[in-house]
């Protein structure tokens, strides 16, 4: 949530509530901050400044990485060794299953 606007010093401007509350940096490599300039939108809140747009914007973000996380080189990898080893307790589960059903069958009969 962005945070909200409020004069720090005796020569910071005070509020103005034709803007929005938003405290936005200054440009550059400044550590100050200033009022954003736009005209508020919805609860004093400009369009990019509130805190559901931000939410938004926040949660789209998210997916976005999330997809090209899915699609990545990395994560194919990962799944492919996912695989193997899924694959791996498959082979130990049937030879398991083999040599059982051999005891049970007798040692003379081999498959």
């Amino acid at each position: 949530m962005p945070s909200e606007y409020k004069p720090r010093d005796l020569y910071a401007l005070p509020l103005n509530p034709d803007r929005c509350k938003a405290s936005v940096p200054y440009g550059g490599r400044s550590v100050s901050f200033h009022q954003c300039q736009r005209a508020p939108w919805k609860d004093e809140w400009c369009k990019q400044h509130h805190p559901d747009t931000e939410a938004e914007r926040r949660k789209q973000s998210e997916e976005e990485y999330q997809r090209k996380l899915e699609h990545s080189p990395w994560r194919q990898l990962q799944k492919a060794h996912e695989e193997i080893a899924r694959l791996k307790a498959r082979i130990a589960e049937l030879e398991s299953a083999q040599d059982s059903y051999q005891k049970e069958v007798g040692d003379g009969e081999v498959l």
